[in-house]
């Protein structure tokens, strides 16, 4: 991967040639789609917590594998310390492999710029589904469990910059969702103000235990399944 600084002076360790290996969207069979994009926290403190966080995802794909809407949801996988890197592109859920973050964790956290990857696939595959005339709702988990401390791999201002241009269309309010969970409660300010500096507007912090992350998990199920309806995808009265 590349570490040299790019145009706009970010430092980067990510590389901006992504393979996504996203799903064709020409093969697409069905009329609309429900577009699950996690934007996972890998750094060194997540090893306090990654066999709940590997236990909770991987319910998540077995249940959605189950599910009376699983012919439509695609997932992809972001995963960031002070790295970033793509563990799945868009992905019909029943090709959805089993997770094991465990092998990622270290280093320290590019929220922002993560957060900021995901988003950029996420549209793109978004505007590919809509040229082969397929509807689609995307919501966008992101999971940390602490503020940015990797400022050169972006800034949240990229963020929510994307996000604010999608918007500009009325169309897209119901049908793009975000939602960030800040996992760890003492930090529960530095969350809301992360998301807020990114125009996330959906934040819950809760604790890395295994009780919070499965009822973390129950809710992400539950968004996805409600979101084949006409309904906003997302919540957070719900929860």
């Amino acid at each position: 991967m590349s570490t040299t600084a790019n145009k706009s002076g970010l430092d980067e360790d990510i590389d901006f040639n992504y393979n996504f290996g996203n799903f064709n969207p020409d093969d697409v069979e069905v009329e609309d789609t429900i577009n699950v994009q996690f934007v996972v926290d890998v750094s060194g403190s997540v090893s306090k917590y990654v066999s709940e966080l590997n236990s909770g995802l991987n319910e998540f794909v077995e249940r959605m594998q189950k599910s009376h809407v699983a012919d439509k949801v695609f997932v992809s996988v972001v995963i960031f310390n002070h790295k970033i890197e793509v563990l799945t592109g868009y992905q019909p859920i029943d090709q959805v492999q089993t997770f094991d973050f465990g092998k990622y964790i270290d280093g320290t956290t590019a929220l922002y710029g993560g957060t900021r990857v995901a988003l950029e696939n996420a549209l793109n595959y978004r505007e590919g589904l809509e040229n082969a005339g397929v509807n689609c709702k995307t919501l966008v988990f992101v999971m940390t469990d602490g503020g940015d401390n990797e400022p050169r791999k972006g800034s949240a201002s990229d963020v929510k910059s994307i996000i604010d241009n999608l918007l500009q269309e009325e169309r897209n309010f119901a049908s793009f969702e975000t939602m960030l969970f800040g996992i760890n409660k003492s930090e529960e300010i530095e969350f809301n103000n992360a998301a807020a500096a990114m125009g996330i507007k959906n934040v819950v912090t809760i604790d890395n235990t295994a009780d919070e992350i499965k009822k973390m998990i129950n809710f992400i199920s539950s968004s996805v399944s409600g979101a084949s309806g006409s309904a906003n995808a997302i919540s957070v009265a719900n929860f």
